[in-house]
């Protein structure tokens, strides 16, 4: 095809969009046995590394092999599902130099 062919070509507008209407999810909103494993095998990891009293999130990380402030999302989020609690470290005003103590509470 040439440009002059192209260009005597009839343009068929694109079909109009519905805004509306709101776009739906089309995966599987059912975690499954592999996912339900895995938060599994992660929470007994954690819990391993944390032991049974406070625990420094620097030791947890260091327990578990990790890089520093890589473990801290995952505490804040079982912290929100009631699994941990978290303190200042040695039960003192928080200072953001030394960071947060945690314990397994479930």
């Amino acid at each position: 095809m040439n440009f002059a062919q192209m260009l005597s070509m009839d343009v068929k507008p694109l079909p109009a969009t519905r805004p509306d209407q709101p776009k739906k999810f089309k995966g599987n909103t059912d975690l499954g046995p592999a996912q339900k494993k895995r938060m599994a095998t992660a929470q007994a990891a954690y819990k391993k590394a944390i032991g049974k009293g406070w625990t420094h999130t620097r030791t947890i990380e260091r327990r578990m092999g990790m890089g520093l402030s890589s473990a801290y999302k995952t505490l804040m989020r079982y912290c929100e599902l009631g699994l941990i609690e978290r303190r200042p470290l040695g039960d003192g005003p928080w200072n953001q130099r030394k960071g947060w103590e945690w314990r397994w509470i479930a």
